[in-house]
């Protein structure tokens, strides 16, 4: 089953036609809902991938040249964008388990900053970003240096 969207109705997914948009949601969302429903742990976490997806989709729309059938370019962008999710919840997963084992978790303290200290970061910050706007100079053994003013 090739299933595409018409030549007519390209450039307006193109432009983001919002109509055309809806309606492609409309036809394919029972497709794309099944894919985040098979990376999900709930509905909850189904829908907002859900969203995600239709996101990238109206993002990447630009990237899709018409040449093959739409629905597989739209689940293999559902399926990568799932991955990716699947991805980034288990490398954070992973490192709150290595805080955890280390024993850091216990010891983590969430705080307002010192207004001192970012007073005096911020002051630093300022007299590194004027140094690097400084000429460079060049010596005649090779160095460069900043010149000072």
């Amino acid at each position: 089953m090739r299933v595409s969207i018409p030549v007519d109705d390209l450039d307006g997914f193109h432009r983001g036609d919002r109509t055309r948009f809806r309606s492609l949601v409309r036809e394919h969302g029972p497709h794309v809902l099944r894919i985040t429903q098979s990376f999900a742990s709930d509905e909850q976490e189904a829908e907002d991938l859900f969203q995600d997806v239709w996101l990238k989709v109206f993002q990447r729309r630009g990237q899709f040249t018409g040449e093959g059938p739409f629905l597989a370019w739209l689940l293999t962008l559902a399926r990568n964008e799932c991955l990716s999710s699947y991805r980034r919840a288990r490398s954070r997963r992973q490192g709150h388990e290595r805080l955890r084992v280390s024993g850091m978790s216990d010891e983590l303290v969430w705080a307002a900053p010192d207004p001192a200290a970012a007073v005096e970061r911020g002051q630093e910050g300022g007299r590194l970003l004027q140094a690097m706007r400084l000429p460079l100079n060049h010596t005649s053994t090779g160095q460069v240096t900043r010149a000072v003013t």
